[in-house]
């Protein structure tokens, strides 16, 4: 439970509210959590991922032809 707290206190507060009616719009909302620290990890794996795919897909063909 610990490192809940201390998760929440690192993270951005506007990320946790339940009725965010301040925000100027929904995609302001929508790109802050897309966009925040938390989730780098996830968007590396992800280029990662596409970068292999696109390797191994050149890969492939050059074998074919």
């Amino acid at each position: 439970y610990q490192w809940l707290i201390k998760n929440r206190l690192k993270t951005d507060e506007r990320l946790f509210e339940v009725f965010p009616a301040h925000q100027t719009c929904r995609c302001v909302q929508f790109l802050c959590s897309m966009f925040s620290f938390s989730l780098f990890p996830y968007w590396v794996l992800g280029l990662c991922l596409v970068v292999y795919g696109f390797v191994l897909n050149s890969v492939s063909m050059k074998c074919w032809l």
